[in-house]
Order: structure tokens, then C-alpha cells, then sequence
């Protein structure tokens, strides 16, 4: 594949896979708006994720190994027209029992063969010294996708005149994009009826046992499940600074800065300290993870009530967590996961990486309905020290893996000499 060809490649699929999720993820920008129009409080807004992640989670394997199997083509394009019929049903059928139908469908849309089978597009594309790169590249298309329709679906949304008239006119922006990415890959991934992958390094099903039995795949898992939690739960801050006093829609907005704008920039800069400095992913990671616990104490506890101190503070939460989040399975390499079953191992690890849409949001929904009143920065602070820690436990854990590849190599290097 030509250079030129490859990056094209990348920032398109970038862009479909920012754009099959802004749906999913609607209250991330329309937190309130989505618990007015459908008259359901933070409980029943988190139950939504829960439905989408149980779904997700029941698909993440047979999608990895069905992306390991089927054409890129076929897997991508299929899944964002899905993806667009979905977010229409749930526009022109607007209450939380189709919501929470939608939501659980959505899992099959991008939660089954387009999420293992875009990663692994991204893997088989990049050369070997440059995956942390290429990831990082990748998920900067994917933020400015996201950006880009969230900034456009609150304009239609204001012009719109707001409440349901106004929800209902953004959602329809989202099924558009959704169905424009389907059309536009459709044609542009033509190339790839076939799969790259050489015959004899295709999957197998006895190759399972590759993933499963690696101790270090289920160790980097629960890496991924501390920064998953703390880049989907940063949507807290968003109606953290509406309880301050900010507007809802100037919140909005900091939302897509410290999220999408995040994804677009922070992520290549996060796959070049991994690739060019810290020479490893999960060194970056290490550093990254220290700083992303600093950063969230920070904006509940320096920021206090000051409510532009802690506009600015939360920002940094949302960058730190996206330089690592947007180039993490890029760590595979470091853990010596062969490529044949990559899509296989994405869809492993992701069963653990993303459980908490399982629980994480319905439980601090249910605790932000709990303390409300004068309690209400009480509840915020649980939610935030929460996941400070476990930003934490992602630094522990990232210095096991680097502990045991450490190992290896002097065993290895030992075994050499021995002979």
C-alpha cells in the first residue's frame, strides 16, 4: 500500500469511526436535553450505556473473530448503515422504551465486527516502528469527526429552538454523517474485498488459545478498563460545571474541547511520546496515568467553586486520558500478539476494556440522584476520587507488564548465552 494511500485510509476510517459513535454517546453532549425530552433522571440516562454495553459486550468476541474472517469492506460498511437505520428509529420513535431498544442495537452496529475490524485495518496498514503513531493518527481523525458533528448538531439544535424539536433535528445530522461514511468507505475500500493477511497467518479458532492463555492480555485489559472508565465517565464534568453555574450549552461546548477536540490532538501527540520518546506504550501510559490522577484531584479540589478555575482544570482530564486512550491497542505489540489474531484479541480485550458502560454510569447516576441539594458536591466527588484511583491502579499495573517483559528478556538473553 502506497503512503499516500495508507494515510487517506486511516483518516477515513477515522472519521466513520467517530461518527458511528457520537449516537451512542449523545448525552456527552446533551446531557440535560436528553433527560428533559425523555423525562427520565441520571439513573435510567445511565441505563442507556448499560443497554449498549450488555450488547457489547455478549458481541465483542464473535465480532473479533468474525473481523478476522470477513472482507474490511464488508464488516465497516455494513455496520454504518446499521448504524444509520438505528439512529433514525430512535429519531422518528422518540421515548426511553424505544430508547433503551436502539441503544442495546447499537451494540451489533459498532460494538460486533466494525470496532475489531477498523483496529485491526489500522494494525495491518501501519509498519511495526510506527503503530503508536498510526493509532494516535487514527483516533485524531476520529476527534475531529466527533468535533465536528457535535459543534454542528448544538448549532442545529439552537436554530432548531431546542427541546425535542431540536434533539430530534441533531439526531437526524448524526443518521446523515453515519450514512454519508457507509456510502463514501462503500467505494473507497473496493481494495479490500480480501484480507491482507498472508494465508497462513489467518485465524484459526484453536488460535484462541493464543489470547486467552497470555497473562499479559489480561493484565493490559484492566489497563484499558482504568482509562476507558475515566475517558467515558470525564462526561460527569459536563453537568459537574452546569452545578456550578455555567451554562448548559457554554458546558456543552467545553465538553467537545476537552473530548473531541482532545481525540483530534491529544492522540497523535500521545502515539509520538510513545513511538519517539518513551520508546513503549505502556511506559507513556505509566507517566500518562500518574498525571491523569493529579489532573482530576486537581480540578475538584483546587478548582473548588470557582467556576472558571475549574472550567480550564477540566480540560486537562480529558487530554491526558485521550493521549493514552487513542493509541492503547497499540500496546499488543509490546505483549507479543500476533497479528492473525489481533481482531480476535481486540474483541478480548474489549470485554473487559468497556465494561464500565456496564455499570459505571447507572451506579453514579444512582448516586448523583442520592445526594442532591447541598449534597450534590458530595456525589461529584465520589465520582471523581473514584476515578482518580483508578487512574492509579493503571500505573501499578502498566509497571507489572513492563516488570514481565523486562523479565523475559533477561530469561531469554540468559537462554541464549546458555546455548
Amino acid at each position: 500500500m502506497s503512503k499516500y494511500k495508507k494515510y487517506i485510509t486511516l483518516l477515513l476510517l477515522g472519521f466513520a469511526g467517530g461518527a458511528i459513535f457520537v449516537f451512542p454517546y449523545l448525552k456527552y453532549i446533551f446531557y440535560d436535553d436528553v433527560l428533559k425530552s425523555l423525562g427520565i433522571g441520571n439513573a435510567d440516562s445511565g441505563l442507556l450505556l448499560t443497554a449498549y454495553s450488555l450488547g457489547c459486550v455478549a458481541l465483542y468476541i464473535p465480532g473479533g473473530i468474525l473481523a478476522d474472517k470477513l472482507s474490511p469492506r464488508i464488516s465497516v460498511v455494513a455496520s454504518l448503515f446499521a448504524a444509520t437505520l438505528l439512529t433514525l428509529i430512535f429519531a422518528f420513535f422518540f421515548n426511553f422504551a424505544a430508547a433503551l431498544g436502539v441503544w442495546f442495537l447499537m451494540a451489533f452496529a459498532s460494538g460486533f465486527v466494525f470496532w475489531s475490524a477498523v483496529l485491526k485495518a489500522v494494525r495491518i496498514i501501519s509498519e511495526e516502528k510506527d503503530q503508536g503513531l498510526m493509532y494516535g493518527i487514527y483516533y485524531s481523525a476520529n476527534g475531529a469527526a466527533t468535533a465536528i458533528i457535535n459543534y454542528l448538531c448544538l448549532k442545529v439544535f439552537g436554530q432548531a429552538g431546542g427541546g425535542n424539536h431540536g434533539l430530534f433535528m441533531a439526531v437526524l445530522l448524526m443518521a446523515f454523517f453515519t450514512g454519508v461514511s457507509a456510502i463514501g468507505l462503500m467505494f473507497f475500500l473496493k481494495g479490500f474485498e480480501k484480507s491482507e493477511t498472508k494465508e497462513e497467518d489467518k485465524f484459526k479458532f484453536a488460535d484462541l488459545a493464543i489470547v486467552v492463555k497470555n497473562p499479559s492480555v489480561w493484565i493490559v485489559s484492566i489497563i484499558f478498563f482504568c482509562i476507558y472508565a475515566v475517558y467515558t465517565c470525564s462526561s460527569y464534568f459536563t453537568p459537574y460545571l452546569t452545578y456550578l453555574g455555567l451554562s448548559s450549552d457554554t458546558s456543552a461546548e467545553l465538553s467537545i474541547l476537552r473530548i473531541n477536540m482532545a481525540m483530534m490532538i491529544a492522540s497523535p501527540i500521545g502515539g509520538y511520546l510513545a513511538d519517539k520518546v518513551f520508546k513503549s506504550t505502556l511506559k507513556w501510559i505509566t507517566w500518562g496515568s500518574a498525571l491523569l490522577a493529579l489532573s482530576i484531584v486537581a480540578t475538584v479540589f483546587v478548582g473548588g467553586n470557582n467556576i472558571q478555575l475549574v472550567s480550564v482544570l477540566s480540560i486537562n482530564p480529558g487530554w491526558i486520558v485521550m493521549s493514552m486512550y487513542g493509541i492503547m491497542f497499540s500496546s499488543f505489540k509490546e505483549i507479543n500478539v500476533p497479528v492473525k489474531v489481533s481482531g480476535t484479541a481486540i474483541g478480548f480485550a474489549s470485554i473487559i476494556s468497556y465494561s464500565p458502560d456496564l455499570f459505571m454510569n447507572t451506579v453514579y447516576g444512582s448516586v448523583l440522584d442520592k445526594f442532591q441539594g447541598a449534597e450534590t458536591m458530595t456525589a461529584y466527588k465520589i465520582i471523581f476520587l473514584s476515578l482518580a484511583c483508578l487512574s492509579v491502579l493503571s500505573v501499578v499495573l502498566s509497571l507489572c507488564v513492563l516488570s514481565r517483559n523486562k523479565a523475559k528478556k533477561v530469561n531469554l538473553a540468559g537462554h541464549l548465552l546458555n546455548q
